[in-house]
């Protein structure tokens, strides 16, 4: 299948099985309820731990929260290890991809097709971990468990998987101060 494919899947509430620059991920439309729900059930996920999502870039962001990013911009753009920067007063998501305390996740993958799918569907998309909940992460595409691959509306061909990170991001917070505070190194 084509990105652009994939993109109109992502357009049609699908679910999809897809590499990003980290691990693969379940993803979806970020400000879709039903999809973001469906993520929670074929992860067997509580409802109240979070999820992150991927955008293309520090536009997308402003989009969808109304954190002032102008004074760590430069410090999202040029981290060089994938980093989920966690936002507080978010807007325009799916409530069940916000987490209890109104923050979410978001990463700027360095990833080819990540990027283009981004560009072409024009949303964020969520971006959680391909396992069950409470089971450990799947690192590669050969340990993902048959359970999430058979769930899912469509699994991105593996020409797309060009990460060589194959763990999870780090995970800071954003302060209000425009310090970080790491949740995940």
């Amino acid at each position: 299948m084509t990105i652009q494919a994939y993109a109109d899947l992502l357009a049609n509430q699908k679910v999809l099985l897809y590499p990003t620059d980290t691990i693969w991920g379940l993803g979806g439309d970020a400000t879709s309820e039903p999809v973001v729900d469906r993520i929670f059930d074929i992860k067997e996920r509580p409802a109240h731990k979070s999820l992150i999502i991927l955008v293309k870039d520090i536009e997308m962001i402003q989009r969808y929260t109304d954190v002032d990013l102008e004074i760590i911009q430069d410090t999202i753009l040029q981290t060089l290890h994938p980093t989920t920067f966690v936002v507080s007063k978010v807007k325009g998501l799916a409530k069940s991809a916000i987490a209890q305390d109104g923050t979410i996740g978001f990463r700027i993958p360095n990833h080819a097709f990540c990027q283009s799918l981004l560009t072409l569907f024009n949303k964020p998309i969520i971006s959680t971990s391909a396992n069950i909940s409470g089971i450990p992460t799947p690192l590669t595409f050969d340990l993902i468990d048959e359970a999430i691959k058979n769930n899912v509306d469509a699994i991105v061909d593996a020409q797309y998987d060009t990460s060589e990170y194959h763990q999870p991001s780090r995970v800071l917070r954003i302060l209000s101060d425009g310090d970080f505070e790491t949740i995940r190194a």
